[in-house]
């Protein structure tokens, strides 16, 4: 029987460790273009600086900090088929 003439064979995949992992607050997302057919999907959680004072000492405070840091979870790389669900 020729390869192509074959059965396919399916194997079940199953989720064995997804509950004991850690679960992570995101609230950043960034979907980049790599290639043609490939994305990356950057997943971070940024959380606003710590001010305290009134209204106007909070702004002067805010407005000398330069940037919001986002603390990045996870990076993964996706082809274009994974990436619209039909692969």
């Amino acid at each position: 029987m020729a390869a192509e003439d074959a059965e396919p064979f399916v194997l079940p995949v199953v989720w064995v460790d997804n509950e004991e992992n850690r679960s992570s607050y995101a609230n950043q997302f960034l979907l980049q273009a790599v290639i043609a057919e490939e994305f990356r999907v950057s997943i971070g959680q940024v959380a606003p600086p710590a001010v305290i004072g009134t209204p106007e000492e909070q702004r002067e405070q805010l407005e000398r900090v330069p940037f919001a840091p986002v603390r990045t979870i996870v990076r993964v790389s996706l082809t274009r088929q994974r990436l619209d669900g039909t692969r």
